[in-house]
């Protein structure tokens, strides 16, 4: 990335930041009609993007319900378990905040059974 300021003659500084090609075609846009001085200010290292991203909880409990995990109701236990074999592990209090969000959204469904709550499809 490049990084150029512009002074007008009225005193006006005009800051423009992009590509090397991008910064030239606005200096020349803005210059054009008047005789205006410009001062390159830095360039940029390029940022990096990380191409591993992280898997939200709420992204592997919607893949347990796409694989019909969610078909019979699961405690919490059961679903803890089931992230684990995947690799997943998170607490319990981790997993009830995030599966209540997922009921509260309609995309999952909460029945009582035995005084435990079951998660199921909705």
């Amino acid at each position: 990335m490049v990084k150029t300021e512009i002074t007008k003659n009225d005193g006006t500084k005009i800051v423009i930041e992009g590509s090397e090609e991008e910064v030239k075609k606005m200096i020349d846009y803005v210059t054009h009609s008047s005789n205006q001085k410009h001062t390159p200010l830095k360039k940029e290292k390029s940022k990096k993007t990380n191409s591993t991203s992280k898997v939200s909880i709420a992204d592997q409990i919607e893949e347990l319900k796409i694989e019909g995990f969610f078909d019979e109701p699961k405690s919490i236990g059961e679903i803890k378990s089931a992230l684990s074999e995947k690799g997943m592990i998170y607490p319990i209090t981790t997993l009830s905040g995030k599966l209540i969000e997922k009921v509260r959204r309609r995309e999952l469904g909460r029945v009582k059974e035995d005084k435990k709550w079951r998660y199921v499809k909705r």
